[in-house]
């Protein structure tokens, strides 16, 4: 389980999420990654992952939208944090999670330069709560 979405539970932020939508476009990108989707037998897909600029909530959260939009599938969503470094660095890591449950879901391997690396942290890497890092 991905430390982000914990902080954001115990801090009562999915309420903030309001009604939830099909998929979200990121207003003002500040990161991009093309990685291409492989399925046997097919042609490579071409996916896009965008990380939008964090937002201050209106309670003194924040939150950082993301998407990944292919031909055939999309994913969008928002992690949050305690402040806008927090929320990018939650955001950044659950990307990774976020594809090894797009792969599985539609049978498939995502790639970066050919690599199944997709160069994005995972959220294990995110310091818990009251480790003292």
């Amino acid at each position: 389980a991905c430390h982000a979405v914990t902080c954001a539970t115990q801090v009562g932020l999915t309420q903030a999420l309001g009604p939830v939508r099909s998929f979200m476009e990121v207003e003002s990108p500040i990161a991009t990654r093309q990685l291409t989707f492989h399925r046997d037998g097919q042609e490579p897909e071409i996916v896009m992952v965008t990380i939008g600029a964090p937002v201050a909530g209106g309670d003194g959260d924040w939150q950082c939208p993301y998407a990944i939009q292919a031909a055939s599938f999309a994913k969008s969503f928002r992690m949050f944090g305690v402040d806008s470094a927090q929320a990018l660095v939650h955001t950044v890591c659950i990307i990774s999670s976020e594809l090894e449950a797009l792969a599985r879901r539609h049978g498939g391997e995502f790639r970066y330069f050919g690599d199944s690396d997709s160069g994005f942290p995972s959220p294990d890497s995110l310091p818990k709560l009251g480790s003292g890092a």
